[in-house]
């Protein structure tokens, strides 16, 4: 999978800025992995090895990985881009009752925590997504889900949250955090996603 090639093209543009040429460096994710390709010109690389970069010639062809570069040399060279990066998104799961709207007592607890978080970006952008377990009717937790997202957007918005900045989405008993049989009751599908960009 190609991976923070956003990243890639801030460090590319501030490259392209200094030496008339761009230049791709392949910032690993937070587990170590991470590709990139880099095409151009009818011509294309592969780069799979973290911290390496492709140098893009003036007729956009791009050259051979430039091996060598370590943590280090990126950040003291591409410091300034890598300053203004976005933070990567962060994910709060609230759990909710059985059959229910209503948050369990750690999840009302961390609601403050959620609400610091989006507070702390500049321009936050806030994904709430409601789920449920399998038990049940299908239609029925599709409407319990979309019910739990509405729910915890409310929250949020009372708690001081700009309701311009949150979408809401559900998707019911589609997408188990913890897969299992139909009619099976797992708490930990009795969820809503709160995902902080």
């Amino acid at each position: 999978m190609v991976r923070r090639i956003v990243t890639l093209c801030f460090v590319a543009v501030a490259v392209a800025a200094c030496e008339a040429k761009e230049t791709f460096v392949l910032l690993p994710d937070e587990d170590g992995s991470g590709a990139i390709e880099v095409r151009g010109a009818g011509s294309e690389l592969l780069v799979d090895s973290a911290w390496s970069a492709v140098a893009v010639d003036d007729e956009g062809v791009p050259r051979r990985p430039l091996l060598g570069m370590s943590r280090a040399a990126v950040v003291s060279r591409f410091s300034a881009v890598l300053d203004r990066q976005p933070r990567p998104p962060h994910t709060e799961i609230l759990h909710f009752e059985t059959g229910a709207v209503t948050l369990t007592a750690p999840a009302r607890a961390r609601l403050a925590d959620v609400v610091v978080m989006i507070d702390d970006r500049s321009y936050p952008d806030v994904s709430v997504v409601g789920h449920t377990d399998r038990a049940g009717d299908l239609a029925l937790n599709l409407e319990l889900s979309r019910r739990r997202a509405e729910a915890v957007r409310d929250l949020l918005v009372s708690r001081g949250v700009d309701p311009e900045v949150i979408s809401v989405t559900s998707h019911g008993e589609s997408n188990p955090l913890v897969p299992t049989e139909d009619d099976v009751p797992e708490p930990r599908n009795r969820r809503v996603e709160v995902i902080v960009r």
